[in-house]
């Protein structure tokens, strides 16, 4: 049996199942798999093509799979003779084999056009009907992190979108809004830094809001521990700096950067956030950014000497700020302590490394979770003090 004919047992199944009025078919991962024969590897290829055509509605948290009832709809039109001419119908099989320039020159059958018509149709319906939250990563224990926290410690593996030169992973329907993760290069700076990858991204998905999650040195070890949580008040870009030399030999350096704000609406949902949440200790302040991997004692001492009300240092939120206050889009960073900007290389680094981006990760879908994140309109994007 072909794929293709198993996309339409798949289709027909979940129109069965149609809610009347819900707008969806929807059916558990295993119910699926059970019902119409399939092996994982077929399932997961299978969920790929949907997202893959637009008619994938939602994956939510305990993975329950929605379709576009007007999907279920046209290939049950399939089954049946009518007395009248239907409209121009839909050959599900032949989707993704046809090229987007015969598309345009009119040199495909009107079956395949409607396809496109659909898909486009559902894609639109449900992007006016759901705001879109992008996370951020920059390593792959952050990535890890929140797959694993996304998909309650299950092994899913999320259908990608593909985007000009990036890949989103979607995370399915969280607090009413749609997320999507993608990952960066580390640093702000470089052709996939964080810098260049926001702004991309930016204009690839027009996100209501950009979150960076992931994983940052500490300043205080009597006042914070690994796996504490640091909020990104305030971002200062370290790299901007004037070098004076005083003396032969001697040097002094001044700060130039700016003290860059966080969305004043994403600052209230996280500071709101942070009540009543037991699983680590969240800290809300200035955090200091640059391309620099800080493992230096005495480098640690000169940053705080320009700014001792730092809570804690990374190296790509001076992109994300540059990127989202550019493109009017509120923005926020969300990271764990893993250690203390020295003695990076200790034993205990990779499980560190993982508590503070699980952490992280988890404080960030408690807070979505709790809506609050859709766009009406009515944001201050963050601003410069």
């Amino acid at each position: 049996m072909n794929f293709n004919a198993i996309e339409g047992r798949v289709l027909r199944y979940l129109e069965r199942r149609f809610v009347a009025g819900g707008g969806f078919g929807s059916a558990m991962p295993d119910e699926i798999m059970k019902e119409n024969g399939l092996q994982p590897d077929q399932y997961t290829r299978l969920i790929a093509r949907f997202e893959s055509l637009g008619i994938l509605e939602e994956v939510t948290l305990d993975g329950l799979i929605s379709i576009k009832g007007a999907a279920c709809n046209y290939v049950a039109d399939l089954d049946h003779d009518r007395s009248t001419p239907p409209p121009p119908t839909v050959n599900i099989m032949n989707i993704g084999q046809v090229s987007h320039s015969q598309i345009q020159q009119g040199t495909v059958g009107s079956t395949q056009t409607t396809v496109e018509s659909v898909a486009r149709q559902a894609r639109q319906r449900r992007d006016s009907d759901r705001s879109v939250v992008l996370l951020t990563v920059a390593t792959d224990a952050e990535r890890d992190a929140v797959l694993s926290v996304a998909f309650d410690g299950k092994a899913v593996i999320p259908a990608q979108r593909f985007y000009g030169d990036h890949t989103y992973f979607d995370l399915g329907t969280h607090g009413g809004c749609d997320i999507l993760l993608v990952k960066t290069g580390m640093g702000a700076g470089g052709a996939m830094g964080s810098l260049v990858t926001i702004h991309d991204s930016i204009h690839a998905l027009s996100p209501s809001a950009i979150v960076m999650v992931g994983i940052a040195f500490g300043i205080d070890q009597e006042r914070q521990k690994i796996g504490d949580v640091l909020v990104s008040r305030q971002v200062l870009c370290y790299e901007c700096q004037r070098v004076t030399e005083t003396t032969p030999g001697a040097v002094t350096i001044s700060p130039r950067g700016d003290r860059v704000s966080a969305s004043p609406r994403l600052l209230d949902r996280f500071d709101a956030g942070s009540v009543g949440w037991k699983v680590a200790t969240v800290h809300l302040g200035l955090i200091l950014s640059g391309d620099k991997l800080v493992d230096s004692p005495s480098f640690k001492r000169q940053l705080l000497s320009f700014e001792p009300e730092a809570i804690g240092g990374e190296m790509e939120a001076a992109g994300l700020y540059a990127s989202a206050y550019k493109g009017k889009i509120d923005w926020i960073m969300v990271k764990g302590i893993c250690d203390w900007g020295e003695n990076k290389n200790n034993p205990n680094k990779k499980q560190d490394q993982a508590l503070a981006a699980t952490n992280a990760t988890a404080f960030v879908f408690h807070v979505i979770r709790q809506g609050g994140f859709h766009c009406d309109g009515d944001s201050v994007i963050g601003s410069l003090v």
